[in-house]
């Protein structure tokens, strides 16, 4: 490499913040994590496995969030001190299981994207198990066996479950930058080249989960729940079978290898399955971490998040897109404040040598003249970009000022909105009294709307608790309420 440019890489690599990836695999029983640092070749840099209390998680839905926010710290607590000349930024990649996950493999015909975008959601509205309005979806386009046609992977996950993990990591100030299912993260193991098609088995309690990947693109997810472990091997080949000859007509494509990982520690005939399915089979054992329990975290860790990342992601842009917004902000920042510095230092030592060369005018002469005449031309340099950086300091305050939650209380509000419209209340005003608590100003026509209204807040369990004045309650018609919701 050029001299050159290993030096200017090395100062990049001791100036721009880095990024550190933690990638969380979440479950009922347990949380693991592992973090990687971007640029280090050593891997992780530090990893842990935290068993919860039976009531924590229950099927994916959070109960207990403060055992969740204790097991991030606890791991967070594992990282080496970023030095000063080394500032860091860090981003969390969320790998949740699939219990309220929806995913659907469509086939539509050849349309532009926005036209395509809008076909996916008309097919959301009548297949989702829920209101479109209550999830977050994610579509990529795959190929297909009919050139007529476009391909395209779906997933959805329920907001009522997702947003109940947003909030600890947003209580905490922890950055999201992703959410993925098991499957998903796990096949970021698959080294490129060693099967550009092939099926991923997961297997564990639940139930067994198959993932059909291409070039690094998914193409089909199944879940077959499971009540007796023993019959995981015969339901497995069932399964696959199935899902290839699937895969062959619709796709046009023949899988490499089908990779199995059994979290049951069982053991399997891989001839059999081979002679079910027709393709070879193989155990998932990677060498990069030996707990079983990190491959998960690991396989999320991977997500590359510093650009061109376009998997699967089931996080609502504007939450993915803050850790951006933000590492932009700082390197910014961080070069506008070198560009003061540089700016203040440049000036400064003109003026300590010009007023050393004063004081020895008599023996420099015309000299003196000639130096001040070239200070001047540097200060004028320097003074405009010492101006400009200043200015840009008090633009990125002022952007850094935006409430962080603003995304976040609007979704809360929408969801405000629409009841208070379905049950005949009107919302004149509303504020954010803390990162947790809104207060909404209403207008209801009776004390049963607005005892209706509250009911409808609590059943949709999107909020804490939703807590009427009594005083507000006392006249029977035309009431002015001002509602605190916690969320």
């Amino acid at each position: 490499m050029n001299p050159l440019l290993r030096s200017l890489r090395y100062i990049s690599r001791i100036v721009l913040p880095r990024i550190i990836t933690i990638g969380l695999d979440i479950q009922d029983r347990h949380i693991s994590g592992v973090v990687t640092l971007e640029g280090e070749k050593t891997g992780t840099i530090a990893s842990g496995v935290y068993d919860l209390p039976e009531e924590a998680i229950q099927n994916g839905e959070i109960k207990q969030p403060e055992h969740i926010s204790r097991a991030v710290q606890m791991l967070l607590a594992k990282l080496p001190p970023a030095s000063f000349f080394k500032p860091r930024e860090s981003i969390f990649i969320l790998s949740v299981p699939p219990h309220h996950l929806y995913t659907e493999t469509v086939f539509f015909p050849i349309m532009s994207d926005k036209d395509l975008g809008e076909a996916v959601h008309l097919k959301l509205e009548t297949s989702l198990p829920w209101p479109l309005s209550e999830a977050y979806i994610d579509w990529q386009k795959i190929p297909a066996a009919d050139q007529k046609q476009i391909g395209v992977f779906i997933a959805a996950i329920s907001k009522l479950v997702l947003d109940e993990y947003l909030k600890i990591f947003l209580r905490e100030g922890w950055q999201v930058g992703a959410c993925e299912f098991h499957t998903l993260s796990m096949a970021k193991f698959i080294e490129q080249g060693h099967a550009s098609s092939f099926v991923f088995a997961l297997i564990d309690e639940d139930g067994i989960e198959l993932s059909v990947f291409h070039r690094g693109a998914i193409l089909s997810h199944y879940l077959q729940t499971i009540n007796d472990p023993l019959k995981a091997q015969e339901l497995l080949g069932q399964r696959v079978k199935q899902l290839v000859s699937y895969i062959e007509s619709n796709f046009g494509m023949r899988m490499d290898k089908i990779f199995i990982f059994d979290k049951t520690n069982q053991e399997y005939s891989l001839n059999k399955i081979q002679e079910e399915t027709g393709i070879a089979a193989q155990l998932f054992t990677p060498t990069i971490q030996p707990d079983p329990r990190l491959f998960i975290a690991y396989g999320a860790a991977q997500r590359s998040y510093t650009g061109g990342e376009t998997g699967i992601n089931l996080v609502s842009p504007e939450v993915g897109g803050r850790y951006r917004e933000n590492l932009t902000l700082k390197t910014l920042k961080l070069w506008s404040n070198i560009l003061v510095v540089f700016g203040i230092t440049f000036a400064a030592t003109f003026a300590g040598m010009s007023t050393f060369l004063w004081s020895s005018q008599g023996f420099l002469g015309s000299e003196n003249v000639v130096f001040n005449q070239t200070l001047n031309q540097q200060l004028t340099i320097a003074d405009p970009l010492i101006a400009k950086a200043s200015s840009f300091n008090d633009l990125i305050g002022a952007i850094r000022q935006t409430d962080p939650f603003r995304s976040f209380v609007g979704r809360k509000l929408g969801v405000i909105q629409e009841e208070a419209t379905r049950n005949g209340l009107s919302l004149t005003g509303a504020k954010a009294s803390g990162p947790n608590e809104i207060i909404a100003s209403l207008n209801a026509p009776t004390r049963e709307a607005a005892l209706d209204f509250q009911r409808a807040l609590t059943d949709r369990r999107t909020f804490s608790s939703i807590i009427i004045p009594l005083a507000e309650l006392s006249p029977e018609k035309d009431l002015r309420l001002n509602i605190t919701i916690r969320m």
